[in-house]
Formats: C-alpha cells, structure tokens, sequence
C-alpha cells in the first residue's frame, strides 16, 4: 500500500518542531546569549557597540584590504579577536560533528586529503588579496575571517552533495555529477568583475568540460566513493580560481622560487625525520602514532607554516600578525623557538588525541580534530610560502 504524502503545513510543522528540538541543545545555549547581547547592545547603546565591533572585529579587516591602519586600526589579530574567533571554530566544529555523526560520514585521511585543494584555494585567494588584484569591497572576502567562511561553506556544501552521491545507483550519479561543476563556477565568476585581470570564458569551460567527463569516467569505471567525487569537486575550485594567479605571475613573475622549494624541503624532512625515527622509540604508543598518515600531515602542516614564517622574519622582514608569535618575534632567536614550541605542541595534541583520549573518542571524531588542526597549519603555511615565492 503506497504511503500517503503529508500535506505542506503538516511537513512545515514537523521541521518546526524538529529545529525547536534542536535548537534546546544545552551546548548552544552560549551562542543565543551572544546574540540576545548584541541584540540589545546595538539598540541601547549603538555607537559604542559599533565603537567596540570596527576596534576588534571589522576595522583590521578594511585595514588590511587596504594596506594601511584606518582611522587608527592596523590590520592582524588582537586578544578579543583571537578568542572569539577560537571559540566560533569550537562551536562550528561541534555543529560539524553532530551533522556527520546524523549523516554517518565518516572523517578519513582520503577524506582529508579530498579537501586539500579547498585549503590551497584560501592560500591561493589570500594572496590575490595581498598582491592587489582583487578590487573592495570583494576583496574584504579574501581577508579572514570573511574567507574562511565561505570557504566553509563551500567544502561543506560538497561533502554534503558528494555523500548525496555515494548512496545513488551508478547511473544516478553519472548525471548528478554534473551539477556541481557549473554551479561552483558560477560562485566564483560572482569574483570575476572585481579582478584586475580578464577572465578567459572558453578556458573556464573547458575546464569545466574536463573535469565533468572525468567525473562521469571515474563512476562508470570504479566503484563511487564520496572521497573521489569530493576530491574531484575540490580540485576543480582550486584550478579554476588559480586562473588569476597564474595570470599574474605570467604579469609579474616569481620572484624567489628557491624559497617556495626550500620550505618544502625543510618541512618534508622534519616530518620525515619524526617518520623514520617511529621505528627506534622504545615506546608502545610513539612507534605507531608517528607512521599515522593524519599525524604526519598534522607534523607537516604545522612544519611548513613556522618554517615560512621563519624565513620570512628572519630573511625578508615579514611581521606577525597572531598574538603569541608576535611575541616570540621579538625575543632572540624567537622564530626558531617558534618551530620548536609549534611541532611540540603538534606532539603533545598527537598525545592527547591518541593516547589520553583514545578509547573516549571515535575514530572520525579524533580525526576532524586534526583536520581542524591541519587547517590551522597549512592555510597560513601555504600563504606565506605563496609570498614569499612571488616576494610580495
């Protein structure tokens, strides 16, 4: 007997009453005094409250897109910032991690991998921004928090879609495929007037063309996986955006590419160094821990983002933007102190993840952690290399 539809108040209803359930969640209950806060803040006092979000929160971000302090605010993060951005990305990550828990992803190292080329497009846009080729008020986009954000959304919205895939038939999923690959040219090509240079339109759809005929191969030959279709969706983002960076080192040109090589180089030794040193510890714990996959890219990321900014202090006159390696800056040797303090505590989270906390936490759980962590690493790692590459 065939089920009867709902009437659309009756499904209205049920979400409804679905979100309210949710929305009781204790967790939460932060966030909504957060917002009942500023609520009433920006009614009763909205010149100060204006006053307190341009000191902490929007004015270093104008200060950066345009290269200089605005009515008295530098660009980069202050105490206030750093904090409550810290505590945005505890909360996204919970809210993650229930949404994955109810749709049963679970989080890989081919999981994180698939989403590599996304964190290479925040480097790749980040560096746009800073070598001026985007125009305001876009360019407030490419600067964080802004970027991350829709950066964010963005993976998101293609895990959700790739997983959407996985559970059709193979011929489903040879034409769903598709869909994707116009839609995410279409969110970059809102970009495309704020460019200084010129997009190519043929290239983009034979771009587009390729990796849809790619798609489509890869279902009918193998066996789908929502990793595959995530990586594909990814790289595509990540090769259409670098269009603009490409046109401008065909402008300008690298101006240092041994630096890009070096820092490479010294990050893939010492995670080698930590690889092939597994086998020699005496301990239960460190000899498996350190040939994990998801640990060595945590080492890794981590590596390459304190070995940029050493370079770049040290060798190019760079600043520091966060608050606790401004700091270190100033010290002596305080750059390669920075590399040591940043792999110990890479080290002592490897510890507490895989030993302290191992049997109170999933394997998918443990390992969105470390995504998060390899974010935190190789977006501003990959930056800075990026800049100090084209010497910027």
């Amino acid at each position: 007997m065939q089920r009867k539809p709902l009437p659309p108040e009756k499904i209205l209803e049920k979400f409804l009453s679905t979100v309210l359930k949710k929305a009781r969640n204790p967790v939460l209950y932060p966030l909504y005094l957060f917002i009942i806060f500023l609520g009433l803040a920006s009614i009763l006092f909205p010149k100060e409250t204006w006053d307190f979000i341009w000191r902490y929160y929007w004015g270093p971000v104008v200060a950066d897109a345009r290269g200089m302090p605005v009515n008295g605010i530098t660009e980069g993060y202050n105490p206030v910032s750093t904090i409550t951005y810290g505590a945005i990305l505890v909360l996204a990550l919970y809210l993650v991690y229930r949404l994955f828990k109810r749709l049963n992803i679970a989080v890989s190292f081919r999981f994180i991998v698939a989403l590599i080329p996304i964190i290479a497009l925040g480097a790749v846009a980040r560096v746009l921004e800073d070598v001026s080729m985007v125009k305001e008020p876009v360019s407030y986009l490419f600067i964080s928090p802004l970027l991350y954000l829709w950066l964010s959304l963005l993976a998101l919205s293609l895990i959700l879609y790739s997983d959407f895939l996985e559970k059709r038939s193979k011929y489903e999923a040879m034409v769903l495929c598709m869909i994707p690959y116009p839609l995410i040219l279409r969110m970059l090509w809102f970009f495309m007037p704020y460019m200084e240079l010129r997009a190519d339109v043929l290239w983009f759809i034979l771009i587009m063309a390729t990796f849809s005929v790619l798609h489509i191969f890869f279902v009918k030959k193998r066996d789908y996986e929502r990793e595959s279709s995530l990586f594909l969706y990814s790289m595509y983002a990540l090769t259409v955006f670098s269009y603009y960076f490409a046109g401008f080192l065909e402008r300008s040109g690298m101006e240092h590419p041994c630096e890009i090589l070096l820092i490479l180089l010294i990050a893939a030794l010492m995670t080698f160094t930590f690889y092939f040193l597994a086998p020699f510890t005496s301990s239960s714990f460190w000899s498996p821990a350190l040939k994990d996959k998801n640990n060595l890219l945590m080492i890794f990321a981590h590596a390459l983002d304190s070995t940029a900014t050493w370079r770049g202090i040290s060798f190019f006159s760079y600043g520091e933007k966060h608050v606790l390696p401004s700091f270190l800056m100033e010290i002596p040797y305080g750059a390669l102190i920075f590399i040591a303090l940043k792999i110990a505590v890479i080290l002592m989270l490897i510890y507490i993840l895989d030993f302290l906390y191992k049997k109170d936490m999933e394997d998918s759980t443990r390992n969105l952690i470390k995504f998060a962590i390899i974010v935190l690493g190789l977006a501003p790692g990959l930056r800075d290399m990026l800049r100090l590459g084209i010497g910027m």
